[in-house]
């Protein structure tokens, strides 16, 4: 988690002394990333929110192969990568995308091996059953399965709205900087595309 945050506090820094080199010469393409990025990050905050309303309540508890686990073993993972896409999107730059997919790939490639190691000891043969037959990051949709019925825990999901809903938040804040700094004339250290 502090990688995380130390990773989000590298991209705003590069974010707030640089300048969006699409939005002085492509308004277009600048105006074209704004709103893709809002909607890949409400799409990662109410994806983790599905994800939770599944997990809420039973993480620790049973191995969840329905609703969004039946598509990917990691969809929080996935609904968070495209939150976080959305979210560098917003930038209206190329660069800081891409620099999130790469540290993306990297830090969570080891953070979803140590997760299946805990669940291959917790779970045994039902997750070596479960890793055979949903991949691990890119969902499947033809394998998909929900029940008729599922428990959640109120208090889980409400916590899990109060983590997502950061995702849009911060969408809308970048478009925002983006304003002020067109209002106020706020100087940049060099031009990012």
């Amino acid at each position: 988690m502090a990688d995380t945050r130390a990773f989000c506090l590298v991209i705003v820094a590069l974010f707030l002394i640089s300048r969006s080199a699409w939005h002085e010469s492509s308004g277009t393409v600048a105006h074209v990333l704004t709103p893709i990025g809002i909607v890949l990050a409400a799409i990662g905050a109410l994806g983790r929110l599905w994800c939770s309303s599944y997990m809420a309540g039973n993480k620790n508890v049973q191995l969840v192969r329905v609703g969004p686990y039946s598509l990917t073993r990691n969809p929080l993972y996935v609904f968070s990568f495209l939150g976080g896409l959305g979210i560098t999107i917003t930038t209206e730059t190329l660069t800081l995308p891409v620099l999130f997919m790469v540290w993306f790939a990297w830090y969570y490639r080891d953070v979803i091996q140590q997760e299946e190691v805990h669940l291959g000891d917790r779970h045994g043969a039902r997750f070596v059953d479960y890793r055979a037959s949903v991949p691990r990051f890119w969902p499947r949709l033809s394998g998909y399965w929900e029940p008729g019925r599922w428990e959640v825990c109120p208090a889980a999901l409400r916590r899990s709205l109060t983590e997502v809903v950061w995702f849009v938040i911060a969408a809308v804040i970048v478009h925002a900087l983006h304003d002020l700094r067109d209002v106020f004339a706020w100087p940049s250290l060099f031009a990012l595309y």
